[in-house]
């Protein structure tokens, strides 16, 4: 990537994104190419669009600078990016040769102060095709965004817990398959700086002692592996073992360019962690995750069902295990209460089959209580993705017709409600616009202020699909609309901020095989503007997976 950060009179020239090691540096980007780019502006027919940050995007205060991205279908090769205040003056400005660039730390404070909170600006792209000596082939064309910044009481607050997982060399596109049991549980603050929850879960040690014992080295997993050396392994100093044990990733099977290698190992270590689901209690004082549970793992299969367990995070201490548990959430103020999807088999991950019965089951962590939940419960359906209302009084969750399996690629869902009360559940009911026939409608999350359901919808199954889009009704029926952060990729993953202000969620839209998070404002009338990507979890070799946004 070449980037001309330009302040002043001074030109500044950065080369990243790829060591010089695996990525010889291009020669910078000539005079005479920066001023092709003021050339008069040709007609329309070639097109140019910001996609961050989109038109009416709202930039949260805190976040540094977003990655700024656009695109184009005929092929320019130099971009300038100014970001403008309401009065026009220039604020800041970058040339690249790449269709994303960020402006530096220095350059955003510029922007931030010149600005203020609440303060709308415009970013500019220009794109053209420029030869080396600035003879212009095609273009320029000019792209805009009126953009603003988050004012005083609206700025997102909290931490987000993600999963951050490693998709190695020949994975399926799916969300769950052998080579991907490693997740990192991390949360991000809204300045952007990511930590790790957990630095070991429950479980995964013996689980892969016991598929090195019984299936041998798996992809992502090398070195010896029967019975007798595997301990040993796993035992071994870390350090020592990550340079062998996590393999390669493929970081540009998407978009392959001449010169780029096509592998590269991990350049970070990361824990021996499985997670698929996850959720922090209102008080922060507890994490439920779904991790390993080696005594569920059919002798023919790779891929583990798991358990959910519930960590004290000061301590690590595990203060409950329910064995074939997922989808879970903690009551919105009493973190002693846990919802959660109580499966009655295994799940073939690998094969992105399962065929299963499902009930939502509610916890009582003060007493032990484990029961199912009257009307979320029916041993004819599959229910699963229980949600809270803010008041804890009514339980949203996903549900098929009666007599289907619960077939995680083909399975129509729809969004079914109970009510709630000391433990008692009730009478099933289905919002008006909750249902729609030959599409799932998955995840029912409230926003905190009880007024709105969002819901993922797809055509069928809950697994990677090639798109699924947000959706917004009344939380207690009416017309269901979807939202405009939705595009004709996969939006899916979605939480609410704790004040409602914002939503949360994971789009594939940037590439296929990489989902990433996205926060967008939420206003009250249950519309959207265009969303800025989550900062701080940008790993290149990883994709996201799951949210949980607590106070």
């Amino acid at each position: 990537m070449r980037v001309a950060i330009i302040a002043g009179l001074g030109v500044v020239l950065l080369l990243g994104a790829c060591s010089p090691a695996r990525r010889p540096a291009p020669p910078a980007i000539s005079a005479k190419e920066v001023a092709g780019l003021d050339a008069p502006e040709v007609a329309a027919s070639l097109p140019l669009r910001l996609t961050v940050p989109g038109e009416g995007a709202v930039l949260p205060w805190s976040f540094p600078s977003p990655e700024l991205r656009w695109t184009d279908d005929w092929y320019a090769n130099t971009f300038r990016v100014r970001a403008f205040a309401s009065d026009r003056t220039l604020l800041a400005e970058l040339v690249t040769n790449e269709r994303a660039a960020r402006l530096g730390a220095s350059d955003w404070e510029h922007v931030r102060d010149a600005v203020g909170e609440g303060g709308t600006f415009r970013v500019e792209v220009t794109g053209a095709s420029v030869l080396p000596d600035g003879a212009v082939l095609r273009g320029p064309v000019r792209a805009t965004s009126t953009v603003r910044f988050s004012g005083a009481g609206e700025h997102p607050t909290g931490v987000i817990l993600y999963g951050q997982r490693v998709r190695p060399v020949g994975a399926h596109m799916g969300p769950v398959s052998p080579h991907m049991r490693d997740v990192v549980a991390r949360q991000v603050d809204m300045r952007g700086s990511a930590s790790y929850v957990l630095a070991d879960l429950p479980g995964m040690r013996a689980l892969r002692t016991a598929l090195r014992a019984r299936h041998g080295t798996l992809p992502g997993l090398s070195g010896p592996s029967d019975a007798t050396t595997a301990p040993a392994l796993l035992n071994a100093d870390r350090e020592r073992l990550s340079a062998d044990a996590w393999g390669s990733v493929d970081l540009s099977h998407l978009a392959r360019r001449p010169g780029v290698p096509t592998w590269s190992l991990l350049p970070f270590d990361l824990p021996d962690n499985c997670l698929g689901c996850h959720a922090l209690s209102a008080d922060r004082r507890l994490v439920a995750v779904n991790t390993a549970d080696p005594a569920a793992l059919p002798d023919d299969w790779t891929a583990t069902q798991g358990s959910i367990h519930v960590v004290e995070l000061a301590t690590s201490r595990v203060i409950g295990v329910f064995p074939g548990g997922t989808t879970l959430r903690f009551h919105p103020t009493d973190p002693d209460l846990l919802l959660y999807t109580a499966t009655g088999n295994s799940a073939n991950m690998l094969d992105r089959l399962s065929v299963f019965r499902s009930d939502v089951h509610v916890v009582d962590l003060a007493s032990g209580r484990d029961l199912p939940l009257a009307g979320a419960a029916d041993p004819t359906r599959c229910e699963l993705f229980p949600a809270w209302s803010p008041d804890g009084r009514t339980v949203a969750f996903s549900r098929t017709r009666p007599g289907e399996p619960c077939e995680g690629s083909t399975a129509w869902f729809e969004v079914a409600t109970v009510p709630y009360e000391d433990g008692r559940g009730g009478e099933p009911g289905v919002p008006e616009g909750a249902s729609v026939p030959d599409q799932a409608s998955l995840q029912p999350t409230y926003s905190p202020d009880g007024r709105w359901l969002v819901v993922y919808r797809t055509t069928r199954g809950w697994f990677s699909r090639g798109s699924a889009d947000l959706w917004v009704l009344p939380a207690t029926g009416g017309s269901a609309r979807k939202l405009s952060v939705s595009t004709d990729a996969l939006e899916s993953q979605h939480q609410f901020s704790p004040d409602g202000r914002w939503l949360a969620f994971l789009s594939n839209r940037d590439r296929v095989d990489r989902p990433r998070g996205y926060v967008a404002r939420f206003f009250e009338d249950g519309t959207t503007a265009a969303p800025v990507p989550l900062p701080g979890p940008e790993a290149e070799q990883a994709h996201l997976d799951t949210l949980d946004w607590t106070r």
